[in-house]
């Protein structure tokens, strides 16, 4: 009998400036991955990645080649979080802000690589105010080849209010945080589509367990879906998932607040989830690489 490959996917949720907290640990499996001399670095290992809003800025970064090598490793795009935080993340109303900063950002880093350009499967969450249905940018749907990583990603980032919704195909697209912040399940639909027969192993990334007056309608779609991943896993006996949600000790909870004090309350806050879940993450570690070789 043919064994069955192994996918790894990720999944990483919006959050604006929050997505330090997914960063610090996508980092942090890196290093391990290196150490355990599973791969080269993490993006190599990744078969399907998936993100919401900052969730998609992040995956997409991360499967970037240019000239056969990987673009960014996390710890880099981490750093353009701490430089670049109040530009990326300012949700001042349009018309106190600086127009179009993050979209400026997203053209200066992606210039004109086209979704057809990156090399592995992704869902990258948007939301269609015009049908009132969730949009997904994804890499094996001919009609969307050709749309700009830049266009898509601003699509997935424009949050009502603060950033013009952006126009493709008669569509209105807004921030996907309107309809999945937490992108798991859609990932999964679509990673069993494209890879129907394989063993698929999720780590879903959290941008912070948000609590009291910021727990709202959006935040218990996220705990829904984790739950609804729970009994996928479940069903599916060909479906290993994993969520790492890291509590927001020190940090403001606000997406927006991108200040030197609270991008270090963030990085804080990663730290002692990593130090806390050490053993877990390495164990984590220890069942992928056993995976990988066929073991479980």
């Amino acid at each position: 009998m043919m064994m069955k490959k192994r996918r790894l996917i990720i999944s990483i949720d919006g959050g604006g400036i929050r997505g330090i907290l997914p960063l610090m640990l996508l980092s942090q499996f890196n290093r391990l991955i290196i150490k355990e001399r599973i791969g080269n670095c993490i993006n190599d290992k990744i078969d399907f990645a998936a993100g919401t809003s900052t969730g998609a800025i992040i995956a997409a970064s991360m499967l970037l080649k240019v000239q056969n090598k990987y673009a960014f490793l996390p710890e880099n795009i981490l750093n353009l979080y701490v430089t670049k935080g109040p530009q990326l993340f300012d949700v001042q109303p349009m018309s106190e802000r600086k127009p179009q900063a993050l979209n400026a950002i997203l053209e200066a880093t992606f210039g004109d690589i086209k979704l057809k350009d990156i090399p592995t499967y992704f869902s990258f969450v948007s939301y269609d105010q015009s049908k009132k249905e969730p949009f997904l940018f994804v890499n094996h749907s001919e009609r969307l080849r050709e749309v700009s990583l830049a266009k898509a990603l601003a699509a997935c980032s424009a949050i009502p209010g603060y950033f013009a919704p952006v126009d493709l195909d008669n569509r209105k697209l807004v921030d996907g945080i309107e309809t999945n912040k937490n992108p798991s399940s859609l990932a999964y639909k679509n990673a069993r589509h494209v890879f129907p027969n394989d063993v698929l192993v999720m780590w879903s990334f959290g941008t912070g367990q948000l609590t009291g007056e910021n727990y709202d309608d959006i935040e218990k779609r996220v705990d829904d879906t984790h739950n609804e991943m729970i009994d996928i896993a479940q069903e599916d006996k060909h479906f290993i998932y994993h969520r790492l949600q890291p509590e927001l000790r020190t940090a403001d909870q606000a997406m927006d607040n991108a200040s030197p004090e609270n991008i270090q309350s963030l990085m804080d806050d990663a730290e002692y989830f990593l130090k806390y879940h050490e053993k877990r993450l390495s164990a984590l570690i220890e069942e992928f690489k056993n995976i990988r070789a066929g073991r479980l």
